[in-house]
């Protein structure tokens, strides 16, 4: 896709018409991109939507950010990581709410190319940060949550999401594992140098931050769960100033 910047979104767009028509039904309901399908993806309960290719961490943080925010707050200006395509939707498909920039060091059809550990942006230069499965690839994520920290405005909030082991208290990383199959059997992929622990809430708030731990799953119903494709995944609400109230368990 880096090298067919024509074809590659044709492709694409052409993928997501052919997944509507395949998948057209409504026993499901994508909150990324308010489309209804028989299934997702693979049959899974929580699979990959048919035409935004959300997954569920991505159809969760929208659903949390439309009950998190109300008219007063708008417009809001978002930095957000490595955007996959639905969430992108989601925010740009809202100008009048967003003022929206994506960044990815490499990743085409991005904004604004930067490095997490050494951004461009001048201080408090965003109310929102968006930081989805990111820390994980970063092997200096204090750097990273340092920059965030510091690009964010007073009183702005960050949402991060991280393959988190709940059950853990310590985050399982060994800098000096370089194999890629003992990441992956350690880390679920290659290319992740850590699964953090229940220390990522210190990790947070070395910065500044204050934190709390946003489990959405279970504001809903099972039959709630199924139908728009969640599961009991975790929002890491990092908020800069003012603690602010929302659905959350303190760890």
């Amino acid at each position: 896709y880096k090298y067919l910047p024509i074809i590659s979104p044709m492709y694409q767009s052409l993928k997501r018409w052919a997944n509507s028509k395949i998948y057209y039904g409504n026993s499901v309901f994508c909150f990324a991109c308010s489309h209804s399908f028989k299934s997702w993806l693979h049959g899974k309960d929580n699979g990959t939507c048919p035409y935004c290719g959300s997954g569920t961490r991505h159809r969760m943080l929208c659903s949390y950010l439309e009950s998190r925010y109300s008219p007063r707050h708008y417009p809001i200006k978002v930095l957000h990581f490595a955007p996959n395509w639905g969430q992108e939707y989601w925010f740009r498909r809202q100008p009048h709410k967003f003022q929206y920039v994506t960044t990815d060091l490499s990743s085409p059809g991005v904004d604004v190319h930067s490095d997490i550990t050494n951004l461009p942006f001048d201080d408090e230069s965003f109310d929102m940060i968006v930081c989805c499965h990111v820390l994980e690839h970063i092997p200096q994520d204090y750097k990273a949550i340092e920059e965030i920290f510091r690009v964010l405005c007073k009183n702005g909030d960050a949402f991060i999401q991280v393959p988190y082991a709940r059950n853990a208290e310590q985050t399982d990383e060994d800098p000096s594992v370089a194999d890629p199959a003992e990441r992956a059997r350690r880390c679920v992929q290659f290319d992740h140098v850590r699964t953090y622990g229940r220390d990522i809430v210190d990790r947070l708030r070395v910065p500044g931050f204050q934190v709390e731990v946003v489990n959405l799953a279970q504001t809903y119903s099972s039959e709630e769960i199924r139908r728009l494709g969640f599961w009991d995944d975790t929002i890491f609400a990092c908020h800069k100033g003012q603690a602010f109230h929302a659905t959350a368990t303190q760890l």
